[in-house]
């Protein structure tokens, strides 16, 4: 079987080389991530216009939106000492602000079809976290591969940040009180912290050996903000009495 290794930047080199589990030794890589979103809202409405069948309203209020994410990788490998790296790479992104808004809809017969325009702006508070530990010959080491002296932390920041919104809807009206609906859903955070942008590759190989000590790299690479795209689809079942 191939040897299994995790790719690296090797400084000393300057060249592409890999963190070598074993190379006639078993070995395993377990990687994982992680994301989560969480949001909630309280609008207040002010009516625009309206006729039989049309109305437009437009609302402001308070949202809330939360974002995290995390990357962990551990390595196994059955050469002498028994090594166990674990490198754990994780961010969290938490939105307050305020937003303003224009919801319509229109009613034709059992069809109807509304629509939500929204943009909230206030600030987002990024934290980051970088750990990482080894364990050869049962013995604990405060680092990882990709999680070394130099870059293992705690990290934070606010900034300011806008979310804007787009809900579209389609609803029909199966009988006088039920309604089958299905919607769109599109949002775009305009910078937030993912734990992949945390991982610098870079590493300074003085810290792979001990006793360990801070290099000049991985550097932490908190914060790195980047856009967020996030787009879904619903289906509802709406039953009045």
């Amino acid at each position: 079987n191939p040897p299994i290794g995790l790719p690296l930047y090797d400084l000393s080199a300057n060249s592409e080389r890999a963190y070598t589990l074993g190379a006639t030794a078993a070995g395993t890589v377990d990687a994982r991530s992680d994301l989560d979103m969480y949001g909630s809202d309280g609008s207040l409405y002010l009516l625009l216009t309206r006729s039989d069948s049309m109305r437009m309203d437009l609302l402001g209020g308070y949202s809330y939106n939360l974002l995290r994410n995390s990357i962990g990788v551990e390595t196994t490998s059955a050469v002498i000492g028994d090594p166990v790296t674990n490198d754990l790479f994780a961010t969290k992104n938490t939105f307050n602000g305020g937003h303003l808004g224009v919801l319509s809809s229109v009613d034709r017969s059992r069809v109807s079809f509304s629509t939500l325009a929204k943009i909230a702006f206030g600030n987002m508070h990024q934290t980051g976290s970088i750990r990482g530990y080894s364990i050869v010959s049962n013995t604990p080491l405060g680092a990882g591969i990709y999680a070394q002296p130099s870059n293992i932390g705690e990290y934070e920041r606010d900034t300011f940040a806008f979310i804007p919104e787009l809900n579209l809807k389609l609803g029909f009206a199966a009988s006088q009180n039920v309604q089958f609906t299905v919607g769109y859903t599109m949002m775009m955070w305009s910078g937030v912290a993912l734990a992949g942008s945390q991982i610098d590759n870079a590493i300074d190989p003085t810290q792979l050996v001990l006793p360990l000590t801070a290099g000049t790299r991985p550097n932490p690479m908190f914060p790195n903000n980047e856009a967020f795209w996030m787009q879904g689809v619903d289906l509802g079942l709406n039953i009045t009495f």
